[in-house]
């Protein structure tokens, strides 16, 4: 499964032998009203820390945990809906760079900046500056 880090569309993406030969989008809650208040973009795409290989049949056949993308999953598709939400009636600057940040930092594999600006996130939230959810 794979994300789109601007708007929170979900790809999943179905391989044979190491070829992608489908790939499914759905939208979000969040992708959704990207599409309504934001520009339109091109997706860019980040991989979900974990995946599963299936048979055709779709039974199970070996999980595996990644060591990036954990920082940026951790923050909700509905929790990054709510911040944008955030973000556009309070034109919060501060608050789209630190959205920003862990997207970028996603983006570049850099899971230690990615979770360091989550953890930024997370304390200006514990703090009451954002109407949010606990961002886990």
């Amino acid at each position: 499964m794979h994300t789109c880090v601007l708007c929170r569309m979900h790809q999943v993406r179905y391989s044979l032998l190491g070829v992608t030969f489908k790939a499914e989008e759905s939208n979000t809650e969040c992708s959704s009203w990207y599409a309504d208040h934001r520009p339109a973009h091109r997706h860019i795409w980040v991989a979900a820390p974990f995946a599963q290989d299936k048979r055709l049949n779709g039974t199970v056949v070996q999980s595996t945990t990644y060591n990036t993308g954990q920082a940026f999953w951790s923050v909700s598709t509905s929790q990054q809906l709510r911040l944008l939400e955030q973000i556009e009636s309070t034109q919060d600057v501060r608050l789209q760079g630190m959205l920003d940040e862990v997207a970028a930092r996603s983006i570049a594999n850099d899971e230690v900046a990615a979770r360091a600006a989550v953890l930024r996130l997370r304390k200006d939230e514990q703090a009451g500056l954002y109407l949010t959810d606990q961002v886990q």
